[in-house]
């Protein structure tokens, strides 16, 4: 389904990149989010094995009981 090497690295960057898209237009001077990209990327933990995670979860992609419970995950 995807890559599993390098996971937690192409996701730190995908936010950082995505920060500085957004950043761009909002031209807000916040230096600790390259300081925290910078943290979190010397700090990257050992990858375990590979698994599939839903990359859309929320209240739109679920189904609830009556009694509010979840009771499916869709997408």
């Amino acid at each position: 389904l995807g890559r599993p090497d390098g996971y937690i690295a192409r996701q730190l960057n995908r936010w950082l990149d995505s920060w500085q898209r957004s950043n761009e237009a909002a031209q807000l001077d916040l230096p600790e989010v390259q300081a925290s990209f910078d943290f979190l990327s010397q700090h990257i933990p050992p990858q375990g094995s590979a698994r599939v995670c839903h990359g859309d979860y929320g209240p739109h992609n679920l189904l609830l009981s009556e009694e509010g419970l979840v009771t499916a995950i869709k997408d």
